[in-house]
């Protein structure tokens, strides 16, 4: 049987790899000539967390019932907790390998902290609090991590989000400093352990596409002429072309390679101050104390200052909305009953629908309900997804706004957001097609990899690509 390896470039852009920059990748080009690729469809939202565990597992998020960062805590309002991997509700592909004895390589997946015991080695993703943690299994690897590196493993540039308060060349310095460790235990693994299933992903990508698409996109807003950053990303995307060069020569001829994405990205336009919204049209109704708190004063919104004897809805959420009902029999002071519930998602889906920018142009806005986007979900699935002007437009979840439009949250300002479509790269000898596939589904990846790797998983219902 085969073996795959995944390189994963978290956030890449098909129309940068497959157009632009492509001439400046000669591996990824090689590999798009020799394989299949195409713009490879992320799941709704195209959050990192949830697209990595929907491309390494082939369910949805309703499925896995991870739906966003964080979760409510016995149903309470203003606790809240960051989602771990213990939270994901199925197998992804390295349990179930795993369980066929199939020894797999899994580092720096968005979502696999803690580490969890596989038939192999794991490190673990951005969410991990610092190094002291459970972030390796087996547990040990961690000092052979410090004899490999010699010092301590970056598993991000900074903090939850905290890379939006870094200078930008700071950034760009820390990035290639995390990039350089992860790529040289990547290495050294690759020459020194066997596998079946390699998996790697890069968040660099990621914070350097946030915070200097605008120095690189003449169209942006805010475009800014800075010789330092002007290509800031694509040598980025060079570095990672050249480092991909040397994975691959470590690797036999059965070896099935895949670069792929978890999602797009697309440049910020602004951001569109749902909460704010919501309590304009009459549907988040905040306490007497708390409304005169934040006349002249930006605040987050603090769940338990809401009167809920009078909300019918509220949001949360900063790249797209997501809209949760204050439901009877679900939420601890529910207002809406059942025959209420539909006609208000429905309301408010037209309402969403018609915002426009801040010039009142209209705008490609588009509103999901969970069971037309899910197989399955449970009571922590929002009621609805927003994406306002296919995420060009950002949430901000932040209220006391004068108006519905502002260029930033508290947490900073990103100059872009995810995208719904990323790019996906396969090749090797079990690939027998040749060229562009014009569209696949990140769910589609898994059955795909179980396939080249000889695994039979029912469980999950999704269809192979068609690689030959």
């Amino acid at each position: 049987m085969g073996k795959v390896f995944v390189f994963g470039i978290d956030g890449l852009p098909p129309e940068l790899v497959f157009n632009e920059y492509l001439n400046d990748l000669p591996t990824i080009k090689n590999l798009m000539e020799n394989g299949i690729y195409g713009k490879l469809k992320s799941t709704i939202p195209p959050s990192t967390i949830l697209a990595w565990s929907a491309f390494a597992s082939g369910y949805d998020p309703g499925q896995l019932g991870v739906y966003s960062y964080t979760y409510r805590v016995n149903s309470s309002l203003d606790e809240k907790k960051l989602v771990n991997s213990t939270c994901i509700k199925k197998d992804l592909i390295w349990d179930a390998l795993s369980k066929h004895g199939k020894k797999c390589i899994v580092l720096n997946v968005p979502l696999t902290y803690p580490a969890k015991k596989i038939n192999g080695i794991m490190v673990t993703d951005f969410l991990t609090p610092d190094f002291e943690s459970n972030c390796t299994y087996p547990a040990e690897f961690k000092q052979k991590i410090k004899k490999i590196l010699g010092q301590d493993y970056m598993f991000d540039v900074s903090g939850f989000v905290g890379y939006k308060a870094i200078p930008p060349k700071e950034l760009l310095k820390l990035v290639y400093k995390m990039t350089d460790m992860q790529i040289k235990l990547a290495l050294h693994l690759l020459k020194n352990k066997e596998w079946d299933f390699f998996m790697s992903v890069f968040i660099g990508s990621d914070r350097l596409h946030h915070m200097m698409w605008k120095y690189a996109d003449k169209n942006h807003l805010e475009y800014s002429q800075d010789p330092e950053l002007r290509n800031s990303i694509k040598d980025y995307y060079k570095y990672l072309d050249s480092k991909l060069t040397e994975f691959i020569k470590l690797m036999d001829k059965d070896t099935t390679i895949i670069v792929s994405s978890d999602h797009g990205m697309v440049r910020t336009k602004g951001r569109i101050n749902l909460s704010d919204w919501l309590i304009k049209e009459g549907y988040l109704v905040l306490k007497d104390d708390f409304e005169e708190e934040i006349k002249n004063n930006i605040s987050p919104l603090k769940l338990s200052r809401v009167d809920w004897s009078k909300t019918k809805a509220y949001s949360v959420g900063a790249y797209q909305g997501r809209i949760y009902i204050n439901r009877k029999g679900r939420d601890p002071y529910g207002i809406i009953d059942e025959k209420e519930y539909e006609k208000l998602r429905n309301e408010l889906k037209e309402k969403l629908l018609k915002i426009p920018d801040v010039n009142g142009s209209k705008i490609n806005n588009s509103v999901f309900k969970p069971e037309d986007i899910y197989d399955s979900f449970d009571a922590e699935s929002p009621d609805l997804i927003v994406f306002f002007d296919g995420l060009a437009w950002g949430v901000n979840p932040d209220i006391g706004h004068d108006s519905i439009y502002s260029e930033r949250t508290l947490a900073g300002a990103d100059s872009a957001g995810h995208a719904l479509y990323g790019s996906f790269i396969m090749s090797g000898n079990k690939v027998t097609n040749r060229g562009k596939i014009e569209e696949i589904n990140i769910l589609d990846v898994a059955p795909t990899m179980y396939e080249i790797l000889g695994i039979e998983n029912k469980d999950v219902k999704r269809k192979p690509i068609k690689y030959k």
